[in-house]
Formats: structure tokens, sequence, C-alpha cells
């Protein structure tokens, strides 16, 4: 179980003044993450018969920028940029000792998994915003996601609240490591390994400056 996990992304929704070149309409503002302020986590479960001898990873996001482009009066015109710095996902895994941690995230920064020394960033820009539910400010958020070398197209709900100045971006989504070129880890001849779907999840606050 010491092999572990893609990304992620990610991704997601979020803060960087380089990416101000959407085009904004006068009813947009522009919104930065605040990543000491935000919840970014990646969970990979385990599996294989013999999995009782093994544990779920929880992994957190450490370092990550993003802007949002928001549109108030038409969300369908926001767009989102997030990049990811794959270093620093974290170990978290309450269960496990801390030289466990260490060898996880070793093996999780390796050519075999996120190779971070090839691909040290993981990004996502949208290409479709859409109002999935307009009551309850949820959008569907579709871009392309670049991990390890590959870029794929996902989609993903996402949920909106304004908070005073803020704007706070929640949601949820999947992953699956071998489209993006990982295979999940394996031992004992699959009596334990990792599955290969990854779960997302994110609470992010971002402010105009």
């Amino acid at each position: 179980m010491k092999k572990l996990i893609p990304l992620i992304l990610l991704s997601t929704l979020l803060a960087l003044p380089i990416y101000s070149s959407f085009a904004q309409p006068p009813s947009t503002q522009s919104f930065f993450s605040k990543k000491d302020k935000s919840e970014f986590k990646i969970y990979v479960w385990k599996a294989g018969i013999a999995s009782g001898f093994a544990h779920d990873h929880i992994m957190s996001v450490e370092d990550f920028k993003g802007q949002v482009v928001y549109d108030e009066k038409d969300p369908s015109k926001s767009n989102v940029f997030i990049r990811v710095e794959a270093k620093s996902l974290k170990v978290l895994d309450p269960k496990v000792k801390a030289a466990d941690k260490r060898k996880i995230k070793k093996s999780m920064d390796s050519d075999e998994v996120l190779n971070v020394k090839k691909y040290p960033k993981i990004t996502f820009k949208s290409t479709k915003v859409e109002v999935k539910k307009a009551a309850g400010n949820v959008l569907k958020v579709t871009g392309k996601m670049s991990l390890c070398g590959q870029t794929k197209t996902i989609s993903f709900p996402v949920k909106i609240e304004r908070k005073g100045g803020k704007l706070v971006a929640s949601g949820a989504f999947k992953l699956r490591q071998t489209e993006f070129g990982m295979k999940p880890y394996s031992a004992l001849l699959g009596a334990i390994k990792v599955k290969d779907l990854v779960d997302v999840k994110f609470t992010i606050v971002n402010e105009t400056q």
C-alpha cells in the first residue's frame, strides 16, 4: 500500500493572478484561492482479499494556486483555473506510523506513481460551466485536467456560496488512476491493492485579494 495515487486534483476551484487572461465582462469578478483557509483532500481506498492488513489513505493538497472569474448574473460565463504542486501532497493517514508515512510519500512521489520530478504540476482549466441547480448555486464544471503527462476532460458539480467578500466552492469527484497512465498499487498477487478510482473532495475559500 505504499505506492499510491494520483493526484490531485484536483482539482476544483480557485487562485492565480498570472492567469487573469480570462475575458471578463462587466458583471464578473476575479477571486483567488486561500489555501490556508481551504480543504483539499484525496482518498485512496484499499482492496483485495487481504485488505484487512492494509489501510485506506488520505492525502491533503498543501500547495495550490488558482483563479475563479465568476459571473454572478450568468454563472455559465465563469472560468476556473487551478495549479497544484504535485510534491505538496501530504499523507494524513491517522493509523499509520510516521516512518511508514514517509515511505508512502517517497513511493507516491517516485516515477512509478506521480513522478513529481518529471511532472511537477497538476493543472485544471475549465472549458465549460453550466448551471445545474440555480436555486442551490450548483454548477457543472467541465475542463481539461493534466496529470502525469496525460490530459483528460473531466466534469464535476461545484456548489458556490457567497459569504461576504468570499466565494466558497465545494464539491467532489472521482479520478481513475489508469486513465492518467498510472498503475494502481498491487502486492501478493493482488491480495493487497488499491482501487483504481480515487475520491477528491474540496472546500476552497476564494477572495478578491
